[in-house]
C-alpha cells in the first residue's frame, strides 16, 4: 500500500510541474503593459527569495546534525537525550518555517528562529568545555543566524534590519536551551515601539502580491518536493529518540540489572561445582595419609588386627561417602543446570517479546505517520492541480476576452 501511494504521490508531483511549466505566448500576442511586467518581476523575486530559503534551510538542518552527531553515539544517557532532542526540534522547525504559504513571513520567521535559537544556545553553554555538545551546537547555530542575516541584506535596508533584530532580541520569554524557542515566531512578538519593522514589511507587498496572484502553484510545488525529500530524516530522527527513551525507562534498567545479577550468581555456583572434586580427592588422600602413618607408628599385633579393621571400615565409610557425595554432587549439577536453563529461557522469551512489541509498535506508528503524511501530500498536490487548471482556464478566456 505504501508503494501504491508513492507512486501516486510522484505522478502527481509530475502533473503539478508540468502544470506549473509557463505558458508559451500565443502567436500575435503583444508583451502586456507596465503592470503585468512588475508583476512579472515580482513573481521571479518571489520564486528566488523562496529557493534561497530552502537552500539556506537544508545547509542549517546539514549543520546542525554535524554538531549533534557526535553526541548521539555518547555513553551519557543525557549527551544522548539533549543530541537526539536538539536535532530533532530543531530541524522539524526549520522545515516548517520554510514549507509555510508565504516566502516573505517564512524569511521573517526565519530570522527569528536563528537569531533566538542562538542566543538561547549561547546561555545553555556558558561555563561548558569547548568539546561539550552544546558548545558545537552553539557553533553551528551561530553561523546559521550569520547566513540568515545575510540572506536578509539582499531583501531588507540596514534600519529595518536593526528594527527587526531588536523586536527579536526584546522577546519575553525564557532562553534557557536552543529546543526551548525553538518554536517562537515573529508573530509572537510585542509590536508595540517598533514601527520601523512594521513600516519595513511594506517592502514586500510586491512580492506578497505576486505570490497570491502568479506563482503560488509553482512555490507550493516546490516546497511540497522540499517537505518530501527531508520527511524520512525527521521520521527517523524520531524513532531513533523514541528507542532512546525506551531504554532508558526504569523497567528497563530493573530487567539489565537482575540479568546481570542472575549471570554474577550462575558463575559463582560453577565455580563452587567445579573445585569440589578436587577438594574432596584432596580430603582423601590427607586421612589416607594419616592413616598409613598411624599403622607404621603402632607395630604390635594388637594394634595391627585393631588399624585393620579400622582401615576396612573407614575404607567402606570413605567409599560410602564418596558415592553418597557424587550422587549429590550429580543431583546438584542437574537441578542447578535445569534451573539456570529455565531462568535463562524465560528472560530471553521476555526480552524477544518487548523486543518484538516494540518494534511492532514502531512499525505500525512509522506507517500510520508515513500514509497519513503521503495522503495529505497527495490530496494537496491534486488540489493544486486542480486550482490550476481552472486557473489556466481562466487566464485562457482572458485571453479571448480582454477587458476594454
Amino acid at each position: 500500500m505504501c508503494r501504491r501511494l508513492a507512486v501516486v504521490m510522484i505522478v502527481a508531483v509530475a502533473l503539478a510541474a508540468c502544470a506549473t511549466a509557463p505558458t508559451p505566448p500565443k502567436p500575435g500576442a503583444g508583451g502586456g503593459d507596465a503592470r503585468e511586467r512588475r508583476v512579472t518581476a515580482a513573481s521571479a523575486d518571489a520564486t528566488r527569495l523562496q529557493s534561497q530559503l530552502l537552500a539556506l534551510a537544508d545547509t542549517a538542518i546539514s549543520r546542525v546534525g554535524t554538531a549533534t552527531a557526535p553526541g548521539t553515539l555518547d555513553k551519557d544517557p543525557d549527551v544522548r537525550r539533549f543530541s537526539l532532542t536538539a536535532r530533532l526540534t530543531l530541524g522539524t522547525a526549520l522545515v516548517g518555517i520554510v514549507t509555510g504559504p508565504d516566502a516573505v513571513d517564512s524569511l521573517l520567521d526565519l530570522l527569528t528562529h536563528t537569531t533566538l535559537v542562538a542566543d538561547a544556545s549561547r546561555n545553555e553553554a556558558r561555563g561548558k568545555l569547548a568539546e561539550s555538545p552544546q558548545a558545537r551546537l552553539t557553533k553551528a547555530l551561530e553561523l546559521n543566524e550569520a547566513d540568515a542575516w545575510k540572506l536578509a541584506e539582499r531583501w531588507v535596508d540596514a534600519p529595518t534590519r536593526a528594527a527587526l533584530r531588536e523586536v527579536i532580541l526584546s522577546w519575553p520569554g525564557e532562553r534557557q536551551s536552543a529546543a526551548g524557542v525553538a518554536y517562537v515566531r515573529l508573530s509572537d512578538m510585542p509590536r508595540a515601539g517598533a514601527s520601523a519593522a512594521e513600516a519595513g514589511e511594506g517592502a514586500f507587498s510586491s512580492l506578497r502580491a505576486a505570490v497570491q496572484q502568479a506563482e503560488q502553484a509553482r512555490l507550493l510545488a516546490e516546497r511540497a518536493v522540499f517537505l518530501t525529500q527531508r520527511t524520512p530524516f525527521e521520521l527517523r530522527w524520531n524513532a531513533e529518540l523514541f528507542a532512546h527513551n525506551m531504554l532508558t525507562t526504569e523497567e528497563m534498567k530493573r530487567l539489565l540489572a537482575s540479568i546481570s545479577g542472575l549471570t554474577v550468581t550462575a558463575d559463582s555456583a560453577v565455580r563452587v561445582v567445579a573445585s569440589m572434586p578436587a577438594q574432596l580427592s584432596q580430603e582423601r588422600a590427607t586421612a589416607l595419609q594419616d592413616l598409613f602413618t598411624r599403622f607404621e607408628r603402632e607395630r604390635s599385633s594388637a594394634l595391627r588386627d585393631m588399624f585393620a579393621r579400622i582401615e576396612l571400615e573407614r575404607r567402606a565409610t570413605l567409599e560410602q561417602m564418596a558415592e553418597i557425595i557424587q550422587k549429590e554432587r550429580a543431583s546438584i549439577l542437574v537441578d542447578a543446570g535445569e534451573t539456570i536453563t529455565v531462568q535463562r529461557k524465560a528472560i530471553f522469551e521476555e526480552l524477544a517479546g518487548i523486543a518484538s512489541r516494540a518494534e511492532l509498535t514502531g512499525k505500525e506508528w512509522g506507517k500510520t505517520l508515513l500514509v497519513v503524511v503521503l495522503v495529505l501530500i497527495v490530496a494537496l498536490l491534486l488540489a493544486l492541480f486542480g486550482l490550476l487548471l481552472l486557473y489556466r482556464r481562466l487566464l485562457q478566456r482572458m485571453e479571448r476576452h480582454p477587458p476594454k
